[in-house]
């Protein structure tokens, strides 16, 4: 079984969308493990991590998306774990893995020191694991190489069986390749790949949004897999809405109080692909009945308006487990951007 870890010099490089392009790419049996999840998702009245879900789903991964993850936060993993065990934990969880099982990802936490005090940080993994190294960079260019610079001056990599790095999100892949193909040779890391930036990757799924709010189900749980292009706060009367542009946009979804009729009736008339309804207040039977009849999702919470736009608007746009859209773009582009493949 071949072992790979995925990290990342910052965050949101996007280790996560090339672990399952890779993982497409593939004709092999795919397993999937995170140490130390990070992104927490509370669903079936159990924790999970959001990345170990999507991927486990995605690939039809046996063992539960549950038992992917040692843990999630720094001061438990403390009190359960010294050094030791948690190696000793760590290879059970790897020996755990299928039989059948070809090729295994572990993805680190945010980033490569994440974790560090708890031994769980990407370098110790990688060598507790005895698996190769890839590391994902993305950002300012000339910042990347900064980042890698210093990645290799500051390191001991002994024992870390290092395969090289891919830089992801790249505006122009072929000026990036030759201003900065001759730096990583004489930097002396490899360059498994350049990935261009996708835009359609940018955008959240109404489904992605609801699990970050925790929020509840009303109406068209069918197309929750509907992207977000717009957010619109419904802070005006539903008639001064209608005259604006942005509110024109049929992929947009909108933030109002549940007692805002005005509002949710002209999201409805305009097409929308979702409704965050605040302040826990549900709007009338005969509106809910006529989102029901649109298939538009309301999505009930129990926080205010202004404090539900917020944390929409802090959300990573992660990959929906069944964006099959979204996942095509990352098999094709790990297949013609990098040479990962080679490594297995």
């Amino acid at each position: 079984m071949k072992k790979f870890v995925f990290t990342s010099l910052n965050e949101n490089a996007g280790k996560t969308g090339i672990i399952i392009g890779l993982g497409k790419v593939l004709n092999k049996k795919i397993g999937y493990l995170k140490p130390f999840g990070d992104r927490l998702l509370y669903r079936k009245k159990r924790l999970w991590d959001y990345d170990s879900a999507a991927v486990s789903k995605i690939f039809d991964i046996e063992e539960s998306p549950e038992g992917m993850s040692l843990g999630f936060d720094h001061s438990k993993l403390r009190y359960m774990y010294d050094e030791s065990n948690i190696h000793e934990k760590l290879n059970f969880l790897i020996n755990s893995v299928n039989d059948n099982t070809e090729v295994l990802f572990i993805e680190s936490g945010k980033q490569i020191r994440h974790g560090v005090s708890v031994n769980l940080d990407a370098l110790t993994v990688a060598k507790a694991a005895k698996a190769q190294l890839v590391i994902v960079v993305s950002g300012d260019n000339d910042d990347i190489v900064d980042d890698i610079q210093y990645f290799k001056d500051h390191n001991r990599l002994k024992g870390v069986d290092l395969a090289g790095v891919i830089v992801n999100k790249v505006k122009d892949v072929e000026d990036f390749k030759m201003v900065y193909d001759e730096i990583f040779s004489e930097i002396g890391i490899n360059l498994l790949g350049v990935i261009p930036f996708e835009a359609e990757l940018t955008y959240p799924s109404v489904q992605l949004i609801s699990d970050g709010l925790m929020a509840k189900v009303i109406s068209g749980d069918m197309t929750l897999n509907d992207i977000v292009r717009e957010v619109f706060v419904g802070a005006m009367s539903g008639d001064a809405a209608q005259r604006l542009e942005k509110f024109k946009n049929k992929n947009k979804l909108i933030i109002t109080s549940g007692d805002r009729s005005d509002m949710i009736l002209a999201a409805l008339e305009t097409h929308c692909v979702g409704i965050v309804l605040t302040n826990n207040i549900l709007p009338q039977p005969n509106i809910i009945a006529l989102a029901s009849e649109k298939k538009v999702p309301m999505l009930l919470v129990h926080s205010d308006t202004h404090k539900a736009a917020k944390k929409i608007d802090q959300m990573v746009p992660l990959v929906d487990a069944d964006d099959e859209k979204r996942i095509k773009i990352l098999e094709d582009s790990v297949r013609n951007h990098t040479n990962l493949i080679d490594l297995i």
